[in-house]
């Protein structure tokens, strides 16, 4: 039977046994995905807003519930991202 730690000098296994260069590929990915889901979910609560009228302003989007519909798509997407972000940052997930 091969053990973990064996697979850890091989550099394969589950990401917590890989080599460095690995963890610190997946640290930048994860926080990727967790800037750009808090963006994600910015957006969409601002394209929220003005699709329901609760920003007032002069644009095309005011009032326009195609814009609240994109937004709520964008919200749980964004959601969705800093989720998996979330899972891939904690240790053995």
């Amino acid at each position: 039977m091969i053990h973990r730690a064996h697979l850890a000098e091989l550099g394969v296994g589950a990401p917590h046994f890989g080599p460095p260069a690995y963890h610190a590929a997946m640290e930048r990915v994860a926080r990727t995905r967790l800037i750009g889901g808090g963006i994600l979910v910015a957006t969409g609560l601002v394209w929220i807003g003005q699709g329901t009228a609760l920003i007032k302003s002069n644009s095309f989007m005011t009032g326009d519930p195609f814009w609240a519909w994109l937004g709520l798509a964008a919200v749980v997407v964004g959601v969705g991202l800093i989720t998996w972000s979330m899972r891939a940052r904690r240790p053995g997930a």
